[in-house]
């Protein structure tokens, strides 16, 4: 007849199986120790930005929320693995600017929506912050203004275009001498 027996630890160790068969002879087994196996929890908080995906579980994951999954020990005991995912979205980014002046004007790029700011002008040069003063423009300085915007771990890049117009030439000539109050 089999029997079982539940609810057994390691505090029962060593243990031995007495058993007594239909002809009253009793038989006991050689003492063995139990060991236990604990179940194995793991907590993990990961964090992506909007269209970026996390490997969880073996799947790439893009929705926020919990993932949870079982897993079983060669011992057969259960592992569990809980994990956060949390979804940062991109920066909202505006820039105001006057996109057409004159040479010799000046220009104020201001952007928002995010916590660092990376400008990179036409010309390549780097600056940060959420403004970018370009004073006494020349045509050298027109073209692509670059930023990049990153706010909680997720940046965004963008572009404008500034329009530097030359000024007029002006030529004066004259055949012969002016005198005051002449035309």
């Amino acid at each position: 007849t089999a029997a079982t027996i539940t609810n057994i630890t390691a505090a029962f160790s060593p243990i031995t199986v007495t058993v007594t068969d239909e002809f009253g002879c009793v038989g006991t087994s050689t003492p063995f120790e139990l060991t236990e196996s604990t179940v194995t929890t793991t907590n993990q908080v990961i964090t992506i930005c909007v269209g970026d995906s996390a490997l969880i579980h073996g799947t790439y994951q893009h929705v926020a929320g919990p993932y949870t999954a079982d897993f079983v020990s060669a011992e057969g005991c259960d592992s569990i693995s809980n994990v956060i995912l949390t979804v940062n979205p991109l920066p909202e980014v505006t820039i105001t600017y006057d996109e057409s002046v004159c040479e010799g004007s000046n220009v104020l790029f201001t952007a928002t929506g995010g916590g660092t700011y990376v400008w990179t002008t036409p010309l390549g040069g780097m600056h940060t912050g959420a403004n970018l003063n370009v004073t006494n423009a020349q045509t050298a300085n027109a073209g692509t203004y670059e930023l990049t915007v990153t706010n909680n771990g997720c940046a965004k890049d963008t572009s404008v275009t500034l329009t530097i117009v030359e000024l007029p030439s002006i030529s004066i000539t004259s055949s012969s001498p002016i005198c005051v109050g002449e035309t």
